[in-house]
């Protein structure tokens, strides 16, 4: 121990502790922008798994809204556009959407609410969760939009003075819904029981729109306005050479969007290669000060080596120094990463997005592999140092 002592007054007396603690400082934000951005691109992933069904990309699509339909051309798909559609390679099916061709208003006597409303249902297997409904069931089940949530929370909320609710609450609140149509008239009860990552809407079970269509329905069915695609890849060239030819464009939600895609990934990648410049600075301040130890005590620890100190033991003292200040950086920026994703998990779950808390296994591993890449040249360094003291 006093050994250790000695060499250590040995090594450090005279040095600047400033530039150490700089190097930590931007070691360990370095390490935490990194991290971060990894883990960021792993939660938008894990929202963005919500767009896929059975391994299968989907993607809802429209005819595009022109000067003509607003004077009365409709803008639904025919039975032949449909097949066409379904006859592209790149296109493995075809959903159709239906909605309600009756009055349709909700009531809320918990949030004080009235509302005209509407209904759309889509094929039962392209739902983000399962739901049944049949004729003589109490409670009619709703999927909501997960943005439709974030805009009752940040925009009609906060105008009526109500309060905001997170996706878990609002499921309890209940709500009355009124049928009008064909001279007859019902009321339900009703129920948000989940919400979906791929489709901007509120939808019900397709056997309750079935049903309602067929007893309150008081127009003509009508040929579908939106279609939903199983795709190979939603962001297929070819997809997108078809869309435009026929001028199809995409009823595009909060995360599916290619463009949106592009701008989070922009962002995170300029994250990241800051993140990469601090971390690599840092460390390169941290080879050279311990070079800098080494050479300045140079004469000093040759002695040391003379007086029968073995090589080994100087080695074991940088390093172990070394190890300690790696310890320290990993240690902030874990505490850094874990502070940041609880924060956003938060967020985001209050918004309507809810997200597994904790790092990815990635980003551990992503983490171990940063920290020993960057031992590897101090810890060689310091090796080949004190091997040239011994051997000089």
């Amino acid at each position: 121990m006093a050994h250790s002592t000695l060499l250590r007054r040995l090594l450090w007396s005279g040095q600047s502790r400033w530039q150490l603690w700089g190097a930590f400082l931007g070691a360990a934000v370095g390490l935490f922008l990194l991290l971060f951005s990894l883990q960021l691109y792993q939660d938008l992933q894990e929202v963005l798994r919500g767009t896929e069904a059975d391994g299968k990309a989907l993607v809802l699509i429209n005819k595009k809204i022109s000067l003509f339909n607003t004077l009365g051309m409709s803008a639904t798909f025919s039975e032949a556009e449909i097949e066409t559609i379904q006859s592209q390679d790149f296109i493995e099916e075809v959903g159709q959407f239906s909605s309600n061709r009756y009055q349709l208003s909700a009531t809320s006597q918990l949030l004080g609410i009235y509302t005209e409303l509407f209904f759309e249902a889509v094929p039962d297997r392209y739902l983000d969760l399962s739901v049944n409904w049949a004729p003589g069931d109490a409670e009619v089940p709703i999927i909501l939009s997960r943005d439709y949530l974030a805009l009752y929370n940040f925009g009609f909320a906060p105008s009526r003075g109500l309060p905001q609710f997170t996706a878990g609450t609002i499921r309890r609140v209940p709500f009355e819904l009124r049928l009008k149509g064909r001279g007859r008239e019902a009321r339900f009860e009703a129920r948000i029981v989940g919400f979906s990552d791929r489709i901007n809407s509120v939808l019900v079970p397709q056997s309750f729109m079935d049903w309602s269509n067929a007893r309150y329905g008081d127009s003509p069915a009508e040929a579908p306005a939106r279609l939903i695609l199983a795709c190979t890849a939603a962001d297929d060239p070819a997809l997108e050479r078809f869309l435009a030819q026929n001028n199809y464009e995409r009823s595009e939600g909060k995360l599916v969007g290619k463009s949106f895609r592009r701008l989070v990934g922009s962002i995170l990648g300029v994250v990241m290669g800051l993140g990469i410049l601090v971390l690599v600075l840092s460390s390169l301040v941290v080879l050279l000060h311990f070079r800098l130890v080494i050479s300045q005590s140079a004469a000093d620890l040759k002695r040391l080596l003379e007086m029968g100190y073995r090589p080994r033991t100087l080695k074991s003292l940088l390093q172990g120094a070394l190890l300690r200040f790696y310890g320290g950086v990993s240690a902030v920026a874990a505490l850094l990463l874990v502070l940041a994703e609880s924060a956003l998990a938060s967020r985001l779950s209050a918004m309507g997005y809810p997200l597994d808390f904790g790092s990815h296994w990635t980003v551990i591993l992503s983490a171990l592999v940063l920290i020993l890449a960057l031992l590897v040249a101090p810890w060689q360094n310091i090796q080949q140092r004190i091997d040239q003291l011994f051997t000089a």
